[in-house]
């Protein structure tokens, strides 16, 4: 063989093996190691004190909205505020303390997804969990090592990271036929440390909210800016709270005037959950009245496993979406209404 011809097929076959080994390499990662690898390097408290800024996107062009949600860090206070035209509020840390206010009273469901903002790409993979070995995947198009994380036999959530970054790119979150997925695209980077630029909350595959824009700046505040808002009542919190999860859930029956009308789709309800597991307080985000009423019935039966500080159980609230469907298949526990619980900050 000529000595070119040889040395092109060295090549070839040396760069085909270190390529087999660097995938290997990769995906030698334990799901553990990847989820620490991408928040040490995204964790955005290493600036110390720094300024947040976005846009948040609701719907579509013709029939959105569109708000501003502004973030404010230091070493042990964090302020964030979200404002659309005719709503407003203002969520505040500080130390192990929180604080609340939003007018009208009426929560927003995007307000829910977005609570503690700067958390959302942290992967907090709970003790309890059954966690699949890491593999590799194509996500939108990106290469990625990816591993699912299943809570219970219902619920799971698959996170897919950069092959070469570790980055996160994507959490999908599924409940029984039903998912979310969430993207965090565009990475900026400020002294090290990397961040998205774009956040898109994906539903049956289309992007229902977005948060867009999104920029950092290291700036130091005075302390009157993590004043707590005036009728604020504080209550006990903590950076990275692991969220309530239903150790008890009760499943809705379907409303007879709704089957009489043929009335299906999904409730969006927002869930606080005490330090003690019970539920306090069901709040509809979204959905139809009477599919709401009777999903709001079931969930006020649910017992949880309390949200969790390293100092203990504290209050926090989720999401849980109930789905209605008119299938004649039955569902989970013979119901005709599939349930989704997807956790939210607090």
């Amino acid at each position: 063989m000529p000595v070119k011809a040889l040395r092109k097929t060295f090549f070839v076959f040396f760069f085909c093996c270190t390529s087999f080994f660097c995938v290997a390499a990769q995906q030698a990662l334990t799901p553990s190691q990847l989820a620490d690898q991408a928040n040490a390097i995204s964790d955005l408290s290493k600036l110390g004190s720094y300024k947040l800024k976005a846009i948040v996107a609701v719907g579509d062009e013709k029939h959105g909205a569109t708000g501003t949600l502004t973030m404010d860090h230091d070493q042990e206070n964090t302020r964030q505020e979200l404002e659309f035209t005719d709503y407003r509020e203002v969520s505040l840390i500080r130390g192990d303390t929180g604080y609340f206010q939003r007018k009208p009273t009426v929560p927003l469901y995007v307000a829910e997804r977005i609570r503690d903002f700067d958390e959302l790409w942290w992967v907090n993979i709970p003790s309890e969990s059954e966690v699949d070995a890491v593999s590799s995947a194509k996500v939108h198009g990106v290469q990625a090592l990816c591993f699912t994380a299943r809570l219970d036999k219902f619920t799971h959530t698959r996170y897919c990271f950069d092959v070469a970054t570790h980055l996160l790119l994507s959490s999908r979150a599924s409940h029984a036929d039903d998912d979310t997925e969430t993207l965090f695209l565009d990475y900026q980077e400020i002294d090290g440390v990397h961040f998205p630029g774009t956040i898109r909350f994906l539903e049956e595959g289309k992007a229902a909210e977005e948060v867009r824009k999104v920029s950092v700046v290291k700036m130091a505040f005075e302390p009157s800016n993590f004043a707590p808002p005036q009728d604020a009542r504080g209550f006990h919190t903590c950076r990275h709270l692991m969220p309530p999860r239903p150790a008890k859930r009760v499943n809705p029956q379907y409303p007879g005037i709704a089957r009489a009308k043929q009335l299906q789709g999904m409730v969006y309800l927002l869930v606080m959950v005490g330090e003690d597991g019970r539920v306090q307080k069901v709040t509809r985000l979204r959905g139809h009245p009477v599919l709401a009423e009777a999903a709001m019935d079931a969930v006020k039966q649910w017992e949880y496993k309390p949200a969790m500080c390293p100092s203990g159980p504290t209050i926090d609230g989720v999401v849980v979406v109930v789905q209605f469907h008119m299938a004649a298949t039955a569902t989970r526990e013979g119901n005709s209404s599939g349930v989704k619980m997807t956790p939210t900050g607090r």
